[in-house]
């Protein structure tokens, strides 16, 4: 907070020194030290001046719709390829999940019980009673 409070309090003196100058070379005369200073910078501002103005006179309804159109399309593009690149990653993780294809009857307990399932639909059917038309 005090830097900028120094910033502005410097910019304000600087600024009330050149109106103190002009003054003084207005009404007695005076050529000051400033005078030169600010006849060399005359040329330079005025061109920044004007440069600035041609760069605002291009802004208009059109160009600023563009504008944002051009960055609407680049940030969906941007998700879009985020998308693509997750899409990709999780289907090559599927891809290789699904080579490795193992033979459940070998395996532990989940053939433990995919075994005793078998086995209790088998003895349901064998059990259950037909009717007779």
């Amino acid at each position: 907070m005090t830097i900028q409070i120094t910033i502005m309090a410097v910019s304000a003196a600087g600024m009330i020194a050149l109106l103190v100058h002009k003054h003084l070379e207005l009404s007695r005369g005076l050529e000051t030290r400033v005078h030169d200073m600010r006849r060399k910078t005359d040329p330079v501002l005025s061109e920044i001046h004007q440069a600035a103005g041609r760069a605002v006179s291009h802004v208009t309804w059109s160009n600023i719709v563009l504008a944002v159109n051009l960055a609407f399309v680049r940030v969906v593009r941007f998700f879009m390829n985020v998308s693509h690149r997750v899409h990709k990653a999780s289907s090559d993780l599927v891809e290789k999940a699904s080579r490795k294809t193992e033979d459940l009857s070998k395996g532990g307990a989940a053939s433990f019980y995919l075994k005793q399932i078998k086995e209790s639909k088998d003895s349901s059917l064998s059990t259950t009673p037909t009717k007779e038309l």
